[in-house]
């Protein structure tokens, strides 16, 4: 297991707890190329899943993540290639992701 697959594999505590579960994408900035029919699922063994729909098709990545403060780094073993983006919770069904003045809107997923 690399550095970072030990780093990333923590559990998240705090308000890192609050992004647990299944997050759709109800908006995002122009800017930003997040894609269509976004689900974000937040598990608690730092593993998330990002699934697109498209064209009648899926795709799922499998990456994981750690909370820092209100900051989230997710990561795609084997890359080192990192994603930070600056968490906002609204209440207990709203997430606002700041990527560097880049905004994005998920919305939880009941059920």
């Amino acid at each position: 297991m690399s550095i970072l697959d030990r780093l990333f594999s923590r559990a998240p505590r705090g308000p890192g707890a609050a992004l647990l579960g299944r997050w759709r994408l109800a908006e995002a900035d122009a800017d930003l190329d997040i894609g269509e029919g976004v689900l974000l699922e937040f598990r608690r063994n730092g593993r998330l899943l990002y699934t697109t729909r498209a064209e009648g098709r899926e795709r799922i990545v499998r990456l994981t993540y750690r909370v820092n403060g209100d900051t989230v780094v997710a990561y795609q073993p084997p890359s080192p290639w990192l994603e930070r983006a600056k968490i906002t919770v609204l209440g207990a069904d709203t997430l606002i992701f700041d990527y560097g003045g880049s905004h994005a809107w998920f919305e939880r997923v009941r059920g």
